[in-house]
């Protein structure tokens, strides 16, 4: 089974000060996501304040519909208030009063200007947005399944991507040096630690470290990793894991588990080129297959009774499994 990646782990390196006070909507309705979802962005619109609610929020009318709010603690029943609609996503969001017109105007703090120069120059020189796999992660294909997937597991892990929240991990106990120190950031350390020159040490270690900024930026913003590589020799593979979105924008339930969504690229010597999209929530899977050739989807199909009996005896009961030829590569 393909492992889940720990894309929540990871961590802003710098902030964005914010220029100007905004508020957000604390709760409300699909029905009243929906209405306010037909402001325009930068639209001014009048909100009224209705009452103050015991847990510190406000309830508001706005746009025609009633919302609960978070405001300044100095708001009280039956004030005018000119919002201006800022952002939608991950839930309307607007500026209050007369800063309004500064939303327009940003201002990055230091660390955030330099992370911009180092993804700027990253995307110039054509840094991939993926990570790449260096060797091989078998050494051949007579590999049993369980060592697959630590390999699968492994070359997320280690590829740097997760590293200050595995440092954080170490600094609590609950992760030992040694994994750490197979990490590249770890690595690069010790390259600089051996390298005499301190112009040579930071030639070496910017073009990496530029890399890993903004992969790490991009996974953060997207919640989305790419991998490719080979799986073993000759064996070329592409590996892409995300987080599902919540549908219509709306907040999953506390304890709803969350879903994520997994495509697996290659191309094998008897069934040609095959791209598996894989979704997980809790323990279920449902599992689509896509080939070149209607006799590799037959095939795929006559032994998927044997993939739904293997994952249930490994604990992730099949819930789905579609099997068609990809037309779009006719």
């Amino acid at each position: 089974m393909l492992p889940r990646a720990d894309i929540s782990g990871i961590r802003p390196v710098a902030a964005i000060e914010a220029p100007t006070a905004t508020v957000t909507i604390a709760d409300a309705k699909h029905e009243t996501v929906s209405r306010l979802a037909q402001i325009a962005l930068g639209q001014q619109v009048q909100a009224k304040v209705l009452s103050a609610l015991e847990d510190g929020t406000f309830l508001v009318r706005i746009a025609g519909t009633t919302a609960r709010m978070n405001l300044p603690v100095d708001a009280k029943a039956g004030d005018t208030l000119q919002l201006t609609l800022a952002s939608t996503a991950p839930r309307p969001t607007f500026v209050l009063g007369q800063q309004a017109n500064a939303a327009a105007t940003t201002t990055v703090s230091a660390t955030g200007r330099m992370i911009d120069q180092l993804l700027q120059s990253a995307r110039q020189n054509g840094a991939p947005a993926a990570l790449q796999g260096s060797a091989p992660l078998l050494k051949s294909a007579h590999t049993q399944a369980g060592s697959i997937a630590t390999a699968l597991r492994d070359a997320l892990v280690f590829s740097g991507l997760f590293y200050e929240s595995h440092v954080a991990q170490w600094a609590a106990g609950k992760r030992p040096l040694t994994e750490l120190m197979r990490e590249p950031q770890a690595q690069a350390e010790k390259l600089l630690a051996a390298t005499s020159e301190p112009a040579a040490r930071q030639e070496s270690a910017r073009p990496q470290g530029a890399h890993l900024i903004t992969l790490q930026l991009d996974t953060l913003e997207n919640q989305r990793v790419l991998w490719r590589g080979e799986l073993w020799p000759g064996q070329p593979l592409e590996w892409e894991i995300g987080k599902e979105a919540p549908q219509d924008g709306r907040e999953p339930a506390p304890d709803a588990e969350p879903a994520w969504h997994s495509v697996v690229r290659f191309e094998l010597p008897q069934l040609g080129a095959v791209a598996a999209s894989i979704r997980l929530q809790g323990q279920g899977l449902q599992i689509q297959l896509r080939t070149e050739t209607e006799a590799a989807a037959g095939a795929l199909r006559t032994h998927g009774g044997q993939l739904a009996d293997a994952l249930g005896a490994a604990g992730s009961p099949l819930e789905s499994l579609t099997v068609r030829r990809d037309e779009s590569q006719q």
